[in-house]
């Protein structure tokens, strides 16, 4: 309408935008939360958590191990996410160095620093998936 190009164009741009979307939130988000690994804590009677809010960013976030180009630069180096999660003000540019730090940290006070390869975490999400479905009408009960 704006740009005079065929609507076959337009929708054809629109469908690419979309795909091209999902594939990046596919490779951000799928690999470094929803992972079999990970606790999914159930609040206590005041609605708190059974532990830390710092316990808890280790227990339900994944780093990746890829480090290269592609991770660092066009996925904004969310290779890096446990960073992410405990100091978000702080710049993605220093995410390699904190996380050298919270490797350290968290072997010393033994809490569960996790970190996959991009496929190998895809797949514990396809794997977390099928227990979910396998469970679905304890998933829906709660």
């Amino acid at each position: 309408m704006f740009f005079k190009v065929s609507i076959g164009l337009a929708l054809g741009a629109w469908f690419l935008q979309v795909i091209s979307a999902s594939i990046f939130a596919l490779f951000v988000l799928l690999p470094l939360h929803p992972l079999p690994d990970n606790a999914f804590p159930k609040l206590d009677e005041k609605n708190g958590l059974p532990y830390s809010w710092l316990h808890h960013q280790f227990e339900v976030t994944n780093d990746l191990q890829e480090n290269n180009w592609f991770v660092r630069n066009i996925l904004g180096n969310f290779n890096f996410h446990v960073a992410h999660h405990l100091f978000p003000n702080y710049s993605y540019l220093y995410y390699n160095e904190i996380t050298e730090e919270i490797e350290k940290f968290a072997k010393e006070h033994n809490l569960a620093y996790k970190r996959f390869p991009i496929f190998t975490a895809l797949g514990k999400h396809v794997d977390l998936l099928k227990q979910n479905a396998n469970n679905a009408y304890f998933i829906l009960e709660e």
